[in-house]
C-alpha cells in the first residue's frame, strides 16, 4: 500500500477531469467551427440524429440509471444536420449530468417547440455554461427561436419552423 494506498480514488478522480477538459477543448473548436455552418440547411427529421446522439451517451445513461422519454414522432426542424447533432449532443449532455439519478429526462414537441426537459439535481455543481453558449450562438446563426426555463426543471425549447 504506502503511498499508493488511494490510488483507485486518484485514478477515479483524474479520468473524471481528462473527461471535463476534453468536453471543453470539444466545445471551444465546434465554437470555432460554427462560422462554417452556413447556408447548409435542410428539412432534417430530429428523431434520427437524436437516435444517434443518444446512442454515443448510452453508457452514461444507463450508468445513472437514466429513464428518456422520447415522445418525438416525425417533426422535422430546417436546419444543418451538423449544427442539429452539436446543439442535440450539447442539450442531452447537459440534460444527463444535472439530472438526478434513477429520474426522466423528457423530450418532445409542444405548442410548436421541440423541448428536452429534466429535473435538476440541486446538489450538481453548475457547469462553465460553454455548452448552451455554442447551442444558442448556433441557433442565432440559423435564425431559430428558442427559450429556456429554469427552476426546478430545466426546460430548453427549440421553436420549429
Amino acid at each position: 500500500m504506502g503511498k499508493y494506498k488511494n490510488r483507485d480514488v486518484y485514478i477515479d478522480e483524474c479520468i473524471d477531469l481528462v473527461d471535463h477538459l476534453t468536453k471543453n477543448i470539444q466545445q471551444i473548436l465546434s465554437e470555432y467551427s460554427i462560422e462554417n455552418l452556413k447556408d447548409d440547411e435542410e428539412v432534417v427529421q430530429i428523431k434520427d440524429i437524436l437516435s444517434s446522439v443518444l446512442e454515443k451517451y448510452d453508457v452514461l445513461i444507463h450508468q445513472k440509471e437514466l429513464r428518456i422519454q422520447n415522445d418525438l414522432k416525425n417533426e422535422t426542424m430546417y436546419i444543418g444536420k451538423a449544427a442539429l447533432n452539436i446543439i442535440l449532443s450539447n442539450l442531452i449532455s447537459n440534460a444527463i449530468n444535472y439530472t438526478h439519478e434513477k429520474d426522466t429526462i423528457h423530450i418532445g414537441i409542444e405548442q410548436g417547440y421541440f423541448f428536452i426537459q429534466n429535473k435538476q439535481d440541486p446538489t450538481q455543481s453548475k457547469g462553465n455554461g460553454l455548452g448552451l453558449y455554442i447551442v444558442r450562438n448556433l441557433l442565432d446563426n440559423y435564425k431559430m427561436k428558442y427559450e429556456t426555463i429554469e427552476g426546478e426543471k430545466f426546460i430548453f425549447k427549440i421553436k420549429l419552423k
